[in-house]
């Protein structure tokens, strides 16, 4: 058994690294390790690929909103009589939102937590996707899609969370194999679009979208733990250990 200990944490505290943060020397507690040398001994296990296919959905999520606007625009412009400019600005949205979320939730996710980050992102990503799919005018409906952008633009964390479960070995491979999950999500958006639009139209595509959004926040919610490295920053040792 051993404690874990951030070993430039400490060293920026100025703390002898052979005594514990409340004072208490290493011979009369658990020996410490740091959590760098911790992760480097680990082995790939299916924690790991769980961690891969919960972070991984991000990606996909990235995709799906990304590609399902080359459908969505030119066929929302039909419903609501749009011109050329009005549609264009349906897709300016999105990626104006991610740019912003970009911004934000990098920022939030050091000073609140990856896990925070991640789940409030997903949160309002399914919200206004969902939400999409009623809007009953182009402006709410421009809104609606500025909103997902911004929630898109959350998918910057589960990158650098799961780079920090991963041993430095392994890092370079498992955080590729994070990308595969964009042509999945590239995929199911044209399945779902060759399926949907001759028939639900535009919202029923949006709908579709909103689906792997859903299941994504609630199996994250349940299964993804909070970043080690974090925690340890924030001195919460114990959770860490965990």
């Amino acid at each position: 058994m051993f404690r874990i200990r951030l070993s430039m944490h400490t060293k920026a505290m100025g703390k002898d690294p052979l005594v514990a943060m409340d004072g208490i020397s290493v011979e009369e507690e658990l020996p410490y390790r740091d959590l760098d040398d911790v992760i480097g001994q680990l082995t790939m296990n299916r924690y790991h690929y769980m961690l891969l296919f919960l972070c991984g959905l991000g990606f996909a999520v990235d995709a799906i909103e990304v590609v399902a606007l080359s459908f969505i625009s030119p066929c929302a412009g039909v419903d609501f009589s749009l011109n050329n400019s009005q549609i264009a600005a349906i897709t300016s949205a999105v990626f104006s939102g991610q740019v912003i979320g970009s911004l934000f939730w990098g920022p939030f996710a050091d000073v609140y937590g990856r896990w925070k980050a991640y789940m409030y992102s997903f949160y309002l990503l399914c919200a206004a996707g969902w939400a999409s799919g009623f809007a009953p005018s182009y402006t709410s409906l421009l809104i609606l899609r500025f909103l997902v952008g911004i929630g898109v633009g959350g998918n910057i964390v589960p990158f650098d969370m799961y780079a920090e479960f991963l041993p430095p070995k392994s890092r370079g491979k498992q955080l590729t194999y994070t990308n595969a999950f964009w042509i999945f999500g590239e995929l199911y958006v044209i399945v779902m679009a060759l399926w949907l639009l001759p028939e639900y139209g535009w919202r029923g595509l949006i709908f579709a979208t909103a689906v792997p959004v859903t299941i994504g926040g609630v199996s994250s919610y349940f299964m993804l733990p909070e970043s080690p490295r974090w925690l340890v920053s924030q001195r919460r040792f114990a959770e860490a250990e965990q």
